[in-house]
């Protein structure tokens, strides 16, 4: 079913499971999971420190994190 990373991180359930913010998941365990290294990489991304090096500015990166955490529903943790 998740053949790619993106498809991991397009999962709003898989998000918040990484997150913390919901003990379930459909797919949370081992042997349900097609790719454990897609799986470690997307769950690496969603953990990803806050100042990792990118193209954004500050800015952009916190307007961003606002965004997915409000369309997930989440609060922010500031």
């Amino acid at each position: 079913m998740y053949n790619k990373i993106e498809d991991y991180l397009k999962d709003d359930d898989f998000i918040k499971y990484i997150l913390g913010e919901s003990n379930e998941w459909d797919y949370a365990s081992k042997e349900t999971i097609d790719n454990i290294s897609l799986y470690d990489e997307a769950k690496q991304i969603i953990l990803a420190p806050a100042d990792i090096d990118t193209d954004l500015s500050s800015k952009e990166c916190e307007e961003l994190k606002m965004q997915i955490f409000s369309m997930l529903g989440l609060e922010i943790q500031q």
